[in-house]
């Protein structure tokens, strides 16, 4: 059995290898501390995927269930919103290179930065729940403080990291934006029933 070339990797491009750690440690190859070592690393990674295909299952299995469950226009436009804001979350962390996964490229192999989601999502979210409001589009005003708060934390953690009083500070912004959503809630129940059918 030869050995098969191996190209040097560019510093952008990952490596993933597959390795059968118990033969390699049948084999004494690699020492019981290596074998431990690696098998940490792997579970780790594993980990991570699993939980990230658990998500994309969660949403995916959500949406159509949404679907499926009442299938009109307005369960559609509800999921919608739900689903693009769920993009700009993740594009808010990670940016996109667009046409990466297809071998396609977008423009001359530019990739769209984590910065300039958020600052889309944050103009988006504020025009929308500006029109909900004046439209007293009670559902779409929640579904707005929502990813508001999610969207606030990401970037807030993202840009300050973790610590006490950083936490204590989002909770007390959590608290102050739930007794808001609470005061509009109520607020809104005071409307009349053709305007609240709207909502």
């Amino acid at each position: 059995m030869g050995l098969a070339s191996t190209a040097v990797p560019r510093p952008a491009e990952a490596v993933k290898v597959t390795l059968d750690l118990d033969k390699l440690l049948r084999q004494k190859r690699i020492s019981p501390e290596e074998y431990a070592r690696l098998k940490s690393l792997a579970a780790a990674d594993t980990g991570s995927l699993a939980l990230n295909i658990f998500l994309g299952f969660g949403v995916i299995a959500t949406a159509v269930g949404a679907l499926a469950f009442v299938h009109s226009a307005h369960t559609s436009s509800r999921t919608s919103l739900f689903l693009v804001n769920f993009g700009f979350w993740v594009g808010s962390l990670w940016g996109d290179s667009p046409g990466s996964s297809s071998g396609e490229s977008f423009g001359h192999g530019e990739s769209i930065p984590a910065g300039m989601f958020a600052i889309a999502w944050a103009a988006a979210l504020l025009m929308t729940g500006m029109w909900a409001a004046r439209e007293n589009r009670r559902r779409v005003v929640n579904l707005v403080a929502v990813f508001g708060a999610i969207h606030f934390y990401t970037q807030y953690f993202e840009r300050l990291g973790a610590s006490p009083g950083t936490i204590v500070l989002a909770g007390l912004a959590a608290i102050g934006l739930a007794l808001a959503l609470v005061r509009y809630n109520r607020s809104e129940g005071d409307l009349p029933p053709s305007t609240m059918a709207r909502a």
